[in-house]
């Protein structure tokens, strides 16, 4: 452990063993809490590599990972790392409503705000979705409506651990980082923003690592997303092979957009806002085409290429209003009370 140690404080990497080792003793405790501290800011300031982060994350899951009943249909997420300190809207929750809608199946690992005012658990909670659902009732979810949401804290402690730290450093560390990747049902697709560019590369390199089918990392100058206010930069996994482009609005067919007509509020107006986005009463343009874009793009990873397309298609279903089905049927099942 100390050779470990002392690695990081003298700013070199570590293996892929070396961090499953050494996120196993954090996990079992054999660690004194300057020691999480230091190991934490040593990462950040030297920057964590693809080697470290998929140790880290093959430690957590094998330790503390509760189980999900994982399906042999195909799965996707959609999640950003948050940490942008954007405060916008919740792009990735309601671009899973409506990508549910075009006929995905979306298991969305989802947390409560850290870096913003309104997480995906906040909103999600403000529509009245319960998010401590058994494994079993959230599979059927998926099985019969699409979608199903996964509470980060209800299959994994491990962040629990670190709650004081995160607090007091007031900086964002390789557990920002993390986050995204811990998805119990293990999705075989899935789209990850992230909150600086230059997380791109270690982060698809590390979705190479733990072996994804097709994968890609985003981030739209500042924000963990596609967005439609600047040009928009891709890593993209396809079968073990790399690739990395710019993505423009153009691409999508459709125009730039304010970067300030995407910042949210608090979770019960992010939350209406997205309902009106769900029914297809939106009148927030940029809003409506930003999920339009992240959707599109989530089709472009389930082989449909034809981005233009694929947009057109996705605006459909959000101007029919489309999105609220989940919300009905939750409602019908009785998982909402209203």
């Amino acid at each position: 452990m100390n050779l470990i140690l002392n690695k990081l404080y003298n700013a070199k990497n570590i293996s892929k063993n070396e961090s499953n080792y050494l996120f196993s003793a954090i996990i079992n405790k054999k660690l004194y809490y300057s020691q999480l501290v230091a190991i934490l800011i040593a990462m950040k300031v030297k920057g964590e590599n693809s080697e470290e982060i998929a140790g880290a994350i093959t430690a957590i899951i094998s330790n503390q990972v509760k189980y999900f009943p994982k399906p042999k249909y195909i799965m996707s997420d959609i999640v950003g790392t948050g940490g942008d300190n954007m405060n916008t809207l919740n792009i990735s929750t309601g671009s899973a409503f409506i990508a549910a809608a075009c006929g995905l199946k979306i298991v969305k690992h989802v947390n409560y705000c850290i870096s913003s005012k309104s997480g995906s658990a906040d909103v999600l909670s403000a529509i009245g979705i319960q998010l401590n659902q058994s494994s079993t009732i959230s599979r059927k979810l998926l099985d019969n409506f699409n979608l199903c949401f996964l509470l980060a804290t209800k299959y994994n402690n491990f962040f629990l651990k670190f709650m004081t730290i995160r607090k007091e450093l007031k900086t964002r560390t390789i557990l920002n980082i993390l986050g995204p990747l811990l998805n119990p049902a293990k999705p075989q697709i899935i789209l990850i923003g992230v909150y600086k560019k230059n997380l791109l590369l270690p982060i698809i390199h590390t979705l190479k690592i733990l072996k994804y089918e097709k994968a890609a990392v985003v981030h739209c100058n500042g924000m963990d997303e596609i967005s439609l206010h600047d040009n928009t930069n891709v890593f993209e996994l396809n079968k073990n092979k790399i690739s990395n482009y710019i993505l423009t609005p153009k691409d999508f067919g459709l125009d730039y957009v304010l970067k300030n007509d995407l910042i949210g509020d608090v979770p019960e107006k992010n939350a209406k806002d997205l309902i009106n986005l769900l029914k297809g009463n939106s009148t927030n343009i940029s809003y409506k085409n930003t999920i339009a874009a992240n959707v599109a793009f989530l089709l472009k990873l389930h082989g449909k290429k034809n981005l233009v397309q694929n947009t057109k298609m996705v605006l459909n279903i959000i101007d029919n209003g489309f999105g609220y089905k989940y919300i009905t049927n939750l409602i019908n099942k009785g998982y909402i009370k209203k």
